[in-house]
């Protein structure tokens, strides 16, 4: 995480770059970052090599690239937005990579498990991932509810306050509108003049915002992102 800011910063350059180098102490003293690295949880993981993905694009190191962001999709989906960033871009051989080391990790995890464990994860596990039935357990706790940052907890928090009609079926519509909006939000993005600054500000906004989509999406895991995203912007 550290050699990953400060090469971050370093190619930033300027006061800008200076600023988020310093802010380098106060990121990682905040309490997300220690709640991150005590509990182990590999969200912060997830962002820092899928930024170094992006970032190993940029420099048209195509092959680490594609290794690092394939990483993070294979680790948590949510990273996968960023190749929507990449074709509206036409960044077409960023993409290939990213798709070849995608498969390549799916059929690494094959070959490592009895296959009906994997079968078991796309026919069981996924839909219950997608419906959020997987966590539900979170959402009978009042303290784990109030700590979920998601999209998807919204009506649960709206029920527990008293308002009528809240239910499962109302969360998965917000979630499904709440996913159509971040594909909106990456195309206009992506379709911005190309600016280093403001493209890695992009990239950790998005990787925020869709880390939200997740049923279960703890405020101290999601406030990272944002967080390291404050450092550039300060």
């Amino acid at each position: 995480m550290f050699k990953k800011h400060l090469m971050l910063t370093k190619l930033v350059g300027g006061k800008r770059g200076l600023l988020a180098s310093i802010l380098i102490f106060a990121l990682l003293s905040s309490f997300p970052f220690l709640f991150n690295f005590q509990f182990g949880q590999f969200h912060l993981a997830t962002v820092i090599l899928a930024l170094g993905g992006m970032l190993a694009f940029e420099r048209e190191h195509n092959v680490l690239a594609g290794t690092l962001l394939a990483c993070a999709i294979a680790a948590k989906i949510f990273s996968g937005l960023l190749i929507i960033y990449l074709l509206i871009r036409k960044q077409y051989r960023a993409m290939l990579w990213t798709l070849i080391f995608t498969v390549s990790y799916t059929l690494i995890a094959l070959l490592a498990v009895v296959f009906d464990t994997f079968r078991a994860f796309i026919e069981y596990h996924i839909p219950r991932l997608a419906s959020g039935d997987a966590f539900s357990f979170f959402f009978k706790n009042p303290l784990t509810l109030a700590a979920n940052a998601s999209i998807y907890a919204i009506p649960f928090k709206l029920d527990r306050l008293g308002v009528p009609g809240m239910s499962v079926e109302i969360a998965s519509w917000v979630i499904w509108i709440f996913i159509a909006l971040i594909i909106i939000a990456t195309i206009i993005a992506a379709r911005r003049p190309k600016d280093f600054i403001s493209d890695v500000c992009v990239w950790l906004a998005l990787l925020a915002l869709c880390s939200l989509r997740n049923q279960d999406a703890p405020n101290v895991y999601i406030g990272t992102t944002a967080l390291w995203l404050l450092t550039l912007l300060a």
